[in-house]
């Protein structure tokens, strides 16, 4: 089993609020072609408002523009179709951000 786990969905024209099925479709049929059997996806933890402050910067705090549970809720709509998909969250370690990182 060849497998990619680390497909991050935010390239391209789509967001976590509106992504739709055909968008995972598209790269479940790239990766079928070229061998692969199975797909990891992982969004950004710093994408979401629930992650604000999180890390230290303006640069992660202007993108904190989505809200966590339209990415679950599109989670949870994909594995109801049976897809060969992992999901998940990529959150950077930062550690005077430990505890927040915690409840995030």
């Amino acid at each position: 089993m060849i497998a990619d786990q680390h497909l991050h969905l935010e390239r391209g024209p789509y967001t976590p609020e509106n992504y739709p099925d055909e968008w995972l479709d598209r790269y479940l049929e790239t990766a079928k072609a070229t061998g692969v059997d199975r797909l990891g996806v992982v969004e950004h933890a710093y994408r979401f408002r629930e992650a604000h402050g999180l890390l230290p910067n303006a640069w992660a705090d202007a993108r904190c523009l989505y809200r966590l549970d339209t990415y679950v809720k599109f989670v949870e709509r994909q594995r109801s179709r049976g897809l060969p998909v992992s999901f998940g969250l990529e959150m950077d370690y930062v550690p005077e951000s430990e505890e927040g990182i915690g409840r995030f």
